[in-house]
């Protein structure tokens, strides 16, 4: 359960986290698709290092994602924990949502509250409807 003061503790620092982020750089299948920002979300709100596969291309990313049957699996590897229904994400957790309009395999945002998913699209952060999304992982 988490508290009022947790709760804005944690919208809080997700601002300022979606703030920074999207000061920075362009799309690369290396440094900056949508899983990235995720990860980094992760890593800064959880104070640990997600070890997420390296792509290169669209090719590596499809190849990795396969390897785990689909995006919910391999974002459930990576995290290290299994999928919720997308109806229970909170501010801050990750969501995914099916290929389709998103991208090839499937896009991975970061929940925002008020029903909408914050995407990294490379320059830029767009909203999604959480309503739309697959599953969510609760991020602490």
């Amino acid at each position: 359960m988490i508290t009022h003061t947790a709760h804005t503790t944690r919208n809080a620092a997700l601002a300022d986290f979606l703030t920074r982020w999207s000061k920075d750089g362009r799309f690369s299948w290396t440094e900056r698709h949508c899983c990235h920002m995720p990860a980094a979300w992760v890593r800064e709100a959880e104070v640990g290092m997600v070890d997420m596969p390296r792509t290169d291309s669209a090719r590596a990313a499809v190849r990795t994602v396969a390897a785990h049957g689909d995006l919910v699996g391999a974002v459930s590897h990576v995290i290290g924990r299994p999928a919720l229904a997308a109806a229970e994400a909170q501010p801050g957790d990750v969501v995914a949502f099916d290929a389709g309009p998103l991208g090839l395999v499937g896009t991975v945002g970061i929940a925002i509250g008020s029903g909408f998913v914050a995407v990294c699209g490379g320059e830029t952060i767009t909203l999604h409807l959480l309503a739309d999304a697959r599953a969510c992982w609760r991020i602490a």
